[in-house]
């Protein structure tokens, strides 16, 4: 991970008023930080409590079952998702579950990693 963190790429910059003034400007091709994590992270919790409740109360229509179908837990009582698009942003829970739907693995991957890309580079360009 953190060989992934040194990975620049220098975006050569030109100054339109000031002529023959140029530098570059590094991004960081692998940012990690904690915020983009944190709101999303956020986002699918309350996503996963708003399709439990309404498929608790309207289970059987066709909308809510495409936001999430639950299905409760032999042991604890917790409901985990088993199909919609809840089950798709739910992380896998073992290398078993990626094996059996490698779609699911691989967007839950992305999704993670689509929330940390660009809160660096916006904050950097807008700081400049």
């Amino acid at each position: 991970m953190i060989y992934f963190q040194g990975f620049r790429v220098d975006l050569p910059i030109r100054n339109k008023r000031a002529r023959g003034q140029q530098g570059n400007y590094p991004i960081k091709l692998f940012y990690t930080s904690n915020m983009p994590i944190i709101l999303q992270s956020a986002l699918v919790s309350n996503l996963y409590f708003i399709s439990q409740l309404l498929y608790k109360r309207y289970g059987g229509n066709f909308l809510v079952q495409l936001l999430g179908r639950w299905q409760a837990i032999e042991y604890g009582g917790n409901m985990v998702p088993v199909g919609g698009l809840v089950y798709y942003i739910s992380p896998p829970q073992s290398l078993l579950q990626v094996s059996a739907s490698g779609t699911r693995g691989a967007l839950a991957a992305v999704l993670v990693w689509a929330g940390r890309a660009g809160d660096e580079g916006s904050r950097q360009l807008t700081s400049r």
